[in-house]
């Protein structure tokens, strides 16, 4: 009966695994390729951001020794591209299960298990090495694990964690149109959140109605374009080229460009063109983001997003005291950052979202049997 209890799980499991590791779908070659480029798109994200944070954003926090020969003032915007990213595989995902509770235990076992490993490793790191400005207590510390610090107006024991927080109001949201049963509706709500998104920021620029930035974030009256927008890709993908759904991605651009200005719907417009070559096929862009560098920076990018920051600008610190150069010292903190974050990826969130999956699976598994054995009671 144990072996038989173990075989069942493990049929579940790989029913469960199909359904939730969107990474890696029973579809055919070029769905699989697609959802690999995703991934790249991802680790392209996460580099920029890094690139940003090590460069423009530690010189105005603490000042490099001596000027670095670039900046990669524009990497911030790597954000735009996670945002997008998730817009597509969450939709994705969602078409995919059945029921709400698979899609919360998919979005779980994928946040949190990295996220509180981050958590922890870089308050010790900061406790014992220090940070200034950016050291934390306890408190701070258990409330980040619940991964709603922003919305207790609890500091980020990491800064980039900020937009875990856009993420979650992203989830919240898609799960109530899923449960709703109008994920077919979608493109309609689109267009309604865009419409909103605009008039909201018409009647705060006028001073008519100030809307807290905690309500702008909850209901993505900042970032929805993105997220839309990402949602639309997948649905040309889908689909095919369709008009409407490209004039959803269009009005995406605009109100990128009404809300942020011209330079971030540039930038923002890049991205979208990025989706269009997978979309297309594009022969460059499709080889290019399937290159083993861009592949391991995918695999990597959610690890290696949460820790390089704090982390990386106490190793800055310690390198610039020992009299390396600013570019030896940057190059030198990325490659323990990769190496880190691959150590994560491959030790802590890879076998923990596959165990919580697991089990997930035979619990669901149980419920079933022990259903179908009281049916079958009530029929004899």
């Amino acid at each position: 009966m144990v072996v038989e209890g173990s075989k069942q799980c493990e049929r579940v499991d790989a029913v469960v695994h199909d359904r939730l590791n969107v990474a890696e779908p029973r579809q055919s070659k070029i769905g699989m390729d697609r959802l690999v480029q995703l991934d790249a798109l991802r680790g392209f994200a996460a580099l920029m951001v890094m690139g940003y944070h090590y460069t423009a954003k530690f010189g105005e926090a603490y000042g490099h020794p001596t000027a670095l020969p670039f900046e990669v003032t524009f990497g911030f915007y790597g954000v735009r591209l996670f945002f997008m990213v998730s817009g597509f595989v969450i939709f994705m995902t969602l078409e995919r299960v059945s029921d709400y509770k698979d899609f919360i235990v998919s979005r779980f076992a994928r946040l949190y298990p990295a996220y509180w490993a981050s958590v922890l490793l870089t308050y010790l790191v900061i406790s014992i090495c220090s940070l200034p400005g950016r050291e934390v207590g306890r408190r701070v510390v258990l409330i980040n694990m619940t991964m709603f610090q922003h919305w207790f107006n609890v500091d980020h024991v990491d800064g980039v964690y900020w937009t875990l927080s856009i993420e979650m109001s992203f989830y919240a949201i898609m799960l109530v149109i899923f449960l709703l049963r109008s994920l077919n509706k979608i493109q309609g709500i689109a267009v309604i959140w865009l419409c909103v998104m605009v008039l909201t920021r018409i009647l705060d620029n006028s001073g008519v109605l100030k809307i807290p930035g905690l309500l702008q974030e909850l209901f993505l009256l900042e970032y929805g374009n993105l997220f839309f927008a990402g949602i639309m890709f997948f649905k040309l993908r889908k689909n095919g080229i369709k008009a409407f759904t490209n004039l959803i991605i269009l009005a995406a651009l605009v109100v990128e460009c009404y809300i942020r200005g011209f330079e971030s719907a540039l930038i923002t417009s890049v991205f979208f063109a990025l989706f269009y070559c997978i979309i297309f096929e594009v022969p460059f862009v499709n080889l290019l983001l399937k290159t083993k560098v861009f592949v391991f920076l995918g695999t990597i990018s959610y690890s290696l997003y949460l820790l390089h920051q704090n982390i990386g600008y106490v190793l800055l610190l310690k390198l610039y005291a020992l009299g390396l150069n600013p570019i030896a010292a940057t190059l030198t903190v990325s490659t323990a950052m990769f190496v880190l974050a691959a150590c994560m990826t491959a030790y802590v969130e890879t076998p923990l979202r596959e165990t919580i999956r697991r089990w997930h699976g035979c619990r669901k598994e149980k419920r079933l049997q022990l259903a179908a054995s009281r049916n079958s009671m009530d029929l004899t």
